[in-house]
């Protein structure tokens, strides 16, 4: 859970800018672990395209 400074109500659901901000934070998050590590970054980001070309091929 991201918590920001929208304010609503229980039955409200997301608004677009809530989700905007959030995934905004999520973003500025990966872009700092990739470039803290980016040799495991690109390690991680090579497994993934592994798994999804292998799945590909399963379908």
């Amino acid at each position: 859970m991201l918590i920001n400074g929208n304010r609503q109500g229980h039955m409200q659901g997301d608004s677009i800018g809530t989700k905007m901000s959030q995934l905004f934070v999520l973003d500025l998050i990966y872009t700092l672990l990739v470039k803290a590590e980016p040799e495991n970054a690109l390690k991680q980001k090579q497994k993934t395209l592994n798994v999804i070309l292998e799945q590909r091929v399963k379908g």
